[in-house]
């Protein structure tokens, strides 16, 4: 095969991958990447998104916590939110929390209350094991639950350690 017909050959098949993956690029940033960031820019101050990450059948987003309190009462509404979003995909929400000693240690002495009530279906004693634990320390506490996890945060002035407790039987057990 002479020599320019290769040279056709290959760069009809990197423009080809450009287009395919520009085209893929921009129905992800359309369909998910704009929305879910719209879902988090609608006028709220307590978190912003670090990082969308979307793969054929995970969508990972990234944030960073501003206001625990505020974000423990508003973020189960927007998690459906996000779900109906990206539809059969596996939703990941990472944040950092910004523990100190006490917000750590309340979190540590709850875990094994929290994970007996949700093993014996005792959603209702949770609130009670959290507040006495923040009452003990001297920090506040918040938690919330909907039909898929628990939202609990222990708040000590701008430090506090915020998690989402997974409560169904086939969720994750708490680390």
């Amino acid at each position: 095969m002479p020599r320019k017909q290769w040279k056709t050959i290959v760069i009809s098949c990197v423009v080809t991958l450009f287009v395919l993956f520009g085209a893929w690029k921009l129905s992800t940033w359309l369909t998910l990447q704009k929305p879910i960031n719209s879902v988090f820019e609608s006028g709220e101050s307590f978190v912003t998104v670090t990082d969308i990450d979307v793969q054929p059948s995970v969508v990972s987003v990234q944030l960073t916590i501003i206001d625990a309190d505020t974000f423990v009462q508003k973020f189960p509404e927007m998690n459906h939110t996000l779900q109906k979003i990206i539809g059969d995909k596996k939703l990941n929400v990472t944040w950092k929390n910004q523990p100190n000693a006490l917000t750590k240690e309340a979190w540590e002495v709850s875990r094994f209350h929290i994970q007996e009530a949700i093993a014996h279906k005792k959603y209702g004693e949770i609130p009670a094991v959290t507040e006495k634990e923040a009452h003990e320390k001297g920090i506040d506490s918040l938690s919330r639950i909907d039909e898929d996890y628990l939202y609990i945060s222990f708040m000590d002035g701008k430090r506090f350690t915020v998690e989402m407790v997974p409560i169904q039987p086939e969720g994750k057990k708490l680390d």
